[in-house]
């Protein structure tokens, strides 16, 4: 179902990019009127960010010139912000990017700390503070993640552009501490706002009243690490064939979730006070 739906956007987003010619200008893609979803314009400038990056890595490896003279240093400042003003994507790069944009987006949606790690880190267990930074930008929705690693970055003075290593192990435990910072003082109301991202990318027909897949709850749920909610309603939508859920649904599932907690934990409370008296 996801692959279905990854891939008809990906087409979709790739169709109001192709105007037919043979280069397509990044000005082009963030002045486009038919694309005003700020996630893919985040995605293509930090592409093009990155793309600098690698340039700057370049030239600091070459041992000829004097890179650390002021003359340079501004003649290079200028450059990197035409190459971004300049910056064009051939038609094969841009099809892959779109691709590559679509199901990034995708997965955060559901799965932000997965796809942080795996975006970022790609299987190594280091990375530089200026590639994670760099690699964050890619990145829209849920901010107060992004604004939570940044604050911990200030309150060790560290400098966003640090060559300086972080493990991919330090990482996952700074955003985990910045997502339930938020995530477990969230009211019922507040945490389907939260996932209003989820039911505007899922959701074929935004409706009056939108529903979105079952299984892309139970992912970010678990993504979490609310591991008894999301194994409670994966149990309960394939016991009751429930395949998609809308928000008076969802919010009425935590209300009976909660409910039936309290209750527990009254009973149990009984128990105990019974067991004390006797």
């Amino acid at each position: 179902m996801f692959d279905k739906i990854i891939q008809s956007k990906s087409k979709h987003l790739f169709d109001l990019l192709d105007n037919g010619q043979q280069y397509i200008y990044l000005s082009q893609i963030l002045n486009n009127p038919l694309i005003q979803t700020q996630a893919f314009h985040d995605y293509f400038k930090a592409e093009v960010m990155w793309w600098i990056y690698e340039e700057q890595l370049a030239r600091k490896e070459n041992p000829n010139f004097d890179l650390s003279h002021q003359s340079l240093k501004d003649f290079f400042d200028e450059l990197d912000k035409l190459y971004f003003e300049l910056a064009r994507f051939d038609i094969p790069h841009l099809k892959m990017l779109s691709e590559q944009c679509v199901s990034t987006i995708a997965n955060y949606l559901v799965r932000p700390r997965t796809t942080l790690s795996w975006f970022i880190f790609r299987g190594e267990p280091t990375k530089t503070i200026k590639e994670i930074t760099l690699r964050l930008d890619y990145f829209h929705h849920y901010s107060y993640i992004k604004d939570g690693f940044y604050q911990w970055l200030n309150s060790n003075n560290i400098d966003q552009s640090s060559d300086s290593l972080l493990s991919i192990s330090e990482f996952k435990r700074i955003i985990e501490q910045a997502d339930n910072q938020v995530i477990f003082n969230y009211t019922i109301e507040q945490f389907i706002e939260l996932i209003e991202p989820i039911f505007e990318f899922y959701c074929d027909n935004y409706t009056y009243e939108p529903s979105i897949p079952v299984e892309t709850l139970i992912l970010f749920l678990d993504d979490k690490g609310i591991h008894p909610i999301s194994e409670r309603l994966a149990n309960d939508s394939k016991k009751n064939n429930i395949h998609t859920i809308n928000k008076p649904f969802l919010k009425q599932y935590i209300l009976d979730l909660l409910l039936e907690f309290e209750n527990s934990q009254q009973q149990n409370l009984n128990a105990e006070n019974q067991t004390t008296t006797e």
